[in-house]
C-alpha cells in the first residue's frame, strides 16, 4: 500500500501492512549519492511475495547522471531474522517492477528502456537482469518465474530461444483456432 506520509503533497512512500500484527512498516527509501544527497521523492509497491518478504515497484530518485528524476525498478526484502527491510534498486537510472513470483524468486518489469525483463534472485540477494525480447508491459507471473505474460506476448524459457513470442503466434503454433479481432475492440 502507499500514501502521502506529510499531508496531501508530502512524500509519497510504500508501506506494508501485516494483517497477524496489525501493523504498519514504512519501507525504505533510496539517497542519491553527492552531490544531491535527497531522499527518493515517493516510492510505490506493485507486488508482493506469498510470504510477504518480498515486495516490488518503483523508487522515484535521480539516474546515475543525475539528468532527470524518475522512478526506477525497485525490490524491498524483508530479514525474517531482524525484521528489517532492506531496498535494492534494480535500475539506477528507471524502469519498474510490476510483478514477482509467488515464490519470491523472480520479477518482472521494465528497464530504463522500456524493454520488459525478468530479475532473477541470487545469493545474497542479489538480482541478474534478463531481456525478454519485446518492449511490452509484463502483467503476470507464475509461481516460479517461468511462465511470464503481458501485453499480447507469452515468455518461457523453452519458447522461441528464450524470447517473448507474440500470443497470436504462440496460439496458431498450439494449432488453436484463428483468433478474430471484434468490431470497436
Amino acid at each position: 500500500m502507499t500514501g502521502w506520509t506529510n499531508g496531501l503533497c508530502g512524500p509519497y512512500r510504500a508501506t506494508r501492512y501485516d494483517t497477524l500484527t496489525d501493523t504498519f512498516t514504512q519501507l525504505p527509501v533510496s539517497l542519491a549519492p553527492p552531490p544531491s544527497n535527497q531522499f527518493a521523492r515517493a516510492t510505490r509497491v506493485f507486488d508482493i511475495s506469498d510470504d510477504g518478504d518480498t515486495l516490488v515497484g518503483g523508487d522515484d530518485n535521480w539516474n546515475t547522471n543525475f539528468t532527470i528524476r524518475r522512478y526506477r525498478a525497485a525490490v524491498w526484502t524483508r530479514n525474517p531474522a531482524t525484521n528489517t527491510w532492506a531496498l535494492n534498486v534494480l535500475d539506477p537510472n528507471g524502469g519498474e517492477i510490476y510483478r514477482i513470483s509467488g515464490d519470491g524468486q523472480v520479477a518482472t518489469g521494465r528497464d530504463a528502456s522500456g524493454q520488459a525483463c525478468r530479475w532473477v534472485r541470487g545469493a545474497g540477494n542479489t538480482w541478474t537482469k534478463f531481456l525478454l525480447g519485446t518492449p511490452g508491459l509484463p502483467t503476470s507471473i507464475n509461481h516460479d518465474g517461468s511462465v511470464i505474460a503481458g501485453d499480447l506476448f507469452i515468455w518461457r524459457a523453452d519458447l522461441n530461444g528464450g524470447q517473448a513470442v507474440d500470443i497470436y503466434t504462440h496460439i496458431a503454433n498450439l494449432g488453436g483456432a484463428e483468433l478474430v479481432e471484434l468490431p470497436g475492440a
